[in-house]
């Protein structure tokens, strides 16, 4: 990836966290399940560099630690 695509990687990443960090009920986790899968398939690609990998990789995990940080609160079952 060249350094424009990482920062829209990245741009895009803190969209889909910002809808997490709004969203206050199940329809509205499930609409956070959506946006990031897309955000997912959009970025991920085979040909990647190991390091543009394992920074998806980190995003990735990032997303879902404070995804099921806030379906905890949100009181839906951990996935």
């Amino acid at each position: 990836m060249t350094k424009t695509d990482i920062k829209r990687v990245i741009t895009d990443f803190e969209w889909v966290i910002k809808i997490l960090e709004s969203s206050k009920n199940e329809n509205h986790m499930k609409a956070t399940l959506k946006c990031f899968s897309l955000w997912d398939s959009k970025y991920n690609n085979s040909n990647l560099s190991k390091i543009d990998s394992r920074l998806l990789t980190n995003l990735k995990s990032d997303f879902w630690s404070l995804y099921n940080e806030k379906n905890n609160k949100v009181g839906l079952i951990s996935i």
